[in-house]
């Protein structure tokens, strides 16, 4: 089961793409990571810091990507995004 929120905040297309092809070990150490801002359960914003691990267009825009990776906490939390670029928002779901 997995819990989805809404990004208000996030990367862009360059911080993604340096995340994603900046490697020089494991994800914890040498990866750059990237920062999402999204709304809890309450409405309240929550600021993530997150490795990327595949990245995938959604469509022709070049705005719109689904993402995966892991968010940077001591449990190696997965997760999967759907996040645009242009207007920086999206929605991200965590794996429970």
């Amino acid at each position: 089961m997995a819990t989805s929120f809404r990004i208000v905040s996030g990367p862009s297309k360059f911080d993604l793409m340096a995340a994603l092809f900046s490697r020089s070990g494991a994800w914890t150490h040498g990866t750059q990571l990237v920062e999402f801002t999204y709304q809890d359960g309450d409405g309240n914003p929550k600021k993530i810091k997150t490795s990327v691990t595949q990245v995938g267009a959604e469509d022709g825009s070049g705005e719109s990507w689904m993402l995966e990776g892991n968010v940077n906490d001591e449990h190696l939390t997965v997760y999967k995004a759907h996040f645009r670029t242009d207007n920086r928002h999206g929605c991200i779901e965590f794996a429970t």
